[in-house]
C-alpha cells in the first residue's frame, strides 16, 4: 500500500511538474488586458514605459510574443530631449496601423535640429494620429512645430493640447482636422487664437492671458459642447461685454470657470442641460445675482485661487458669495467646498427667520469640505448638522477629501461631526503617514513609511463607524501591530495606535 501511495504521489509531481507556468496558463485575452492596463499607467514618461516593457517581456515566452505583436503597447510616441530617432522609428513600425498618441516635451532651445529630426520621423503618419500633446517647451519651439503642422492633413486627429500659445495654428481648422473633438489650450494662451473657428467641439479647455477681441467667445461653435473650462489670468477681463443670454449652449453639461468677473460671463450663457459647476474664486471676484437660471444644477465646486504654494490657503471668499450662489444654484445636491469658506455659509443672513445661506439647498445629500487651511474651524458645521438633526431633516453625507492634519485633529473633528451626519474619509492623511479611505462600511488604512512617501502595508478595517471594544479583537489588534512593526517605521506604527483609539473610543494602550 505504501509503494503504490509513493508511486501515485511520484505521478502526481511528474504531471506538475510538466505543467507549463502559471503565467502561461493564463487566457491570452486577460494576459492582453493586464499588460494593456500596466502599460497605460506608465505610458506619461517614456523611460518607465520602454523598461516596462522589457521587463515583461522577459516573464515569459508568451508575453514577449503579446508585447511584440500587439500594436497598441506602441502606439504611444513621446517625443523628448533623450528621444532617439531609431528607437522612435522602431516604435512606429511596431505599431502597424494603429492610432498614435503623440506627446512632445522637453526644452530644446539649444538644439532645435534635434526636434526637427524627430519631426521628419513622424510627420509621415500624421494620417494615424489621434492625439497630439505638445507641453513643456519654449516658445520658439513651440513656432517650430507649428509651422511644420501647419498645412498638414490630420484625418483622425482628435484630442489636441497645446500650452503656451499665442497664434491660431491653421492645422486646427476643419479642413486639416476633421475628427477634433477635444481641444486645451494653456497656459496664457491668447484669445487671438480663435481668429479661425476650430470644429464643433465636446469638451475645450482655455486659460487666456486677458481679452484681446471681445468677441472671441462668439466664434466658438457651442452646439456640441458638453464640456468648458475657461480660464483668465488675472482681473484682465474687466475690459469685455458680453451681452445677456447671448451664448447658447444646448449639451453643456460641465462649466469650470476661473475669473474675476463670474457674473457677467454667467448672465451671457443659457444651459439648460448643465449639470456641474467649478469656480475658482480670486481676491477681487465679483459677485451679483444673476436669476434663478441655473437652479437645475446639481453639483457645485468652489476653490479659492492659489498662488506660488499647493498648500497655501488660497484668496477668501468675499462676504456676499454665499448667499448669491446658494439662491443662484438653489438645486445643488453634492456641493464641495474649502474649509476656509465654510465659516462664511453659515453665518445667519438675517430677515424674520434665522437661516443660513446653506439652507436654501433644500436637496443637499452631499456635502464635501477640502482642508486648505491650518485653522480649521468645524464648529459652524457641527451646529448647523445639529440642528438639522433635531429638525428631523435626513443625515446628511460628509466627505472630508484631501485633509493634512494630526491624528488629535482628527480626533477632534471625527468627535464633532459622527454624531449628526454620515462621515466618509477619501484621501485623509494623518501627519503624512496614514492615508484613510472609506469606501461605505470599510475604512482603508495606507501604512506609510515617510511622509506620503513609499506605502508598506493596507488595513481594512470593516464597520468602522460602530468599532468598539464590544466588537472589536485586542489580540487581533495587538497582532496587527506586531506584524506591522516589521515593515512600518515607529512614528507610523504611533500614529495608528492613535487613530485606533479614536475609532474606539476608549484610553487604552495596545
Amino acid at each position: 500500500m505504501a509503494i503504490k501511495t509513493r508511486r501515485s504521489k511520484k505521478k502526481i509531481s511528474i504531471l506538475v511538474e510538466k505543467q507549463p507556468p502559471l503565467t502561461c496558463r493564463l487566457p491570452i485575452e486577460l494576459v492582453t488586458m493586464i499588460l494593456g492596463f500596466l502599460l497605460i499607467r506608465s505610458s506619461e514618461c517614456s523611460h518607465r514605459l520602454s523598461k516596462l516593457r522589457q521587463n515583461l517581456a522577459r516573464v515569459s515566452q508568451q508575453w514577449w510574443g503579446v508585447i511584440l505583436n500587439n500594436p497598441s503597447y506602441w502606439s504611444n510616441i513621446k517625443l523628448e530631449l533623450c528621444s532617439d530617432w531609431y528607437w522612435v522609428m522602431m516604435q512606429l513600425k511596431r505599431s502597424c496601423q494603429h492610432p498614435l498618441d503623440i506627446a512632445i516635451k522637453g526644452r530644446y532651445e539649444d538644439n532645435q535640429s534635434e526636434i526637427s529630426e524627430l519631426l521628419d520621423v513622424i510627420i509621415p503618419d500624421t494620417k494615424r494620429w489621434r492625439s497630439l500633446h505638445v507641453d513643456g517647451i519654449s516658445q520658439d519651439v513651440l513656432s517650430l512645430i507649428i509651422r511644420r503642422f501647419d498645412y498638414l492633413a490630420f484625418p483622425c486627429l482628435e484630442d489636441v493640447r497645446l500650452y503656451d500659445i499665442h497664434d491660431n495654428p491653421c492645422f486646427l481648422s476643419p479642413t486639416h482636422s476633421p475628427a477634433l473633438r477635444h481641444l486645451v489650450l494653456g497656459q496664457r494662451c491668447s484669445s487671438e487664437v480663435f481668429t479661425r473657428p476650430p470644429n464643433p467641439l465636446i469638451t475645450l479647455s482655455i486659460a487666456v492671458r486677458w481679452i484681446d477681441d471681445p468677441s472671441f467667445l462668439s466664434r466658438i461653435r457651442t452646439q456640441s459642447l458638453t464640456t468648458l473650462t475657461f480660464i483668465i489670468d488675472f482681473a484682465h477681463d474687466r475690459h469685455w461685454t458680453l451681452k445677456w443670454d447671448s451664448l447658447y449652449f444646448p449639451l453643456l453639461q460641465r462649466l469650470v470657470m476661473d475669473a474675476a468677473d463670474l457674473c457677467m460671463f454667467m448672465d451671457a450663457i443659457v444651459a439648460p442641460e448643465l449639470e456641474h459647476f467649478e469656480y475658482t474664486h480670486q481676491s477681487d471676484s465679483t459677485f451679483s445675482t444673476f436669476g434663478p437660471k441655473f437652479s437645475h444644477v446639481r453639483y457645485l465646486t468652489l476653490n479659492p485661487r492659489v498662488w506660488g504654494l499647493v498648500c497655501s490657503p488660497g484668496e477668501p471668499l468675499c462676504v456676499s458669495a454665499p448667499h448669491i450662489l446658494c439662491q443662484a444654484f438653489s438645486g445643488v445636491c453634492h456641493a464641495t467646498l474649502c474649509t476656509r469658506d465654510i465659516c462664511a455659509f453659515f453665518k445667519e443672513t438675517g430677515g424674520p427667520v434665522v437661516q443660513t445661506s446653506m439652507d436654501s439647498w433644500d436637496s443637499l445629500e452631499r456635502l464635501s469640505l477640502i482642508c486648505n487651511s491650518d485653522d480649521l474651524d468645524t464648529d459652524p458645521l457641527s451646529e448647523w448638522l445639529t440642528q438639522r438633526w433635531k429638525l428631523g431633516v435626513p443625515p446628511l453625507h460628509v466627505q472630508l477629501l484631501d485633509w493634512y492634519i494630526s491624528a488629535d485633529e482628527f480626533s477632534s473633528h471625527y468627535n464633532d461631526l459622527r454624531g449628526h451626519c454620515i462621515l466618509e474619509c477619501t484621501r485623509v492623511w494623518l501627519s503624512g503617514y496614514l492615508c484613510l479611505s472609506t469606501d461605505g462600511s470599510l475604512l482603508h488604512v495606507e501604512v506609510h513609511n515617510n511622509k506620503c512617501g513609499a506605502r508598506v502595508v493596507s488595513v481594512f478595517l470593516d464597520n468602522w463607524e460602530e468599532l468598539s471594544l464590544g466588537n472589536t479583537s485586542l489580540g487581533w489588534l495587538r497582532n496587527a501591530r506586531l506584524s506591522l512593526s516589521e515593515t512600518a517605521c515607529e512614528e507610523a506604527l504611533v500614529e495608528l495606535d492613535k487613530l485606533l483609539l479614536v475609532l474606539v473610543g476608549h484610553n487604552i494602550l495596545l
